[in-house]
């Protein structure tokens, strides 16, 4: 905590990956992930 704090370089270089990082979620990606999950588990159990 102390290096984010003392460093500012350190401290963007991490905003600018986390917020990268955040950019890769949307409710839209999980509502197709979760889908893609059920229709697995229903493919498993239809055998």
């Amino acid at each position: 905590m102390w290096r984010v704090l003392s460093q500012p370089a350190l401290a963007a270089a991490l905003r600018e990956k986390g917020l990268a990082r955040a950019a890769q979620f949307s409710w839209e990606r999980t509502a197709r992930e979760t889908i893609a999950v059920y229709e697995r588990v229903l493919a498993k159990q239809g055998r």
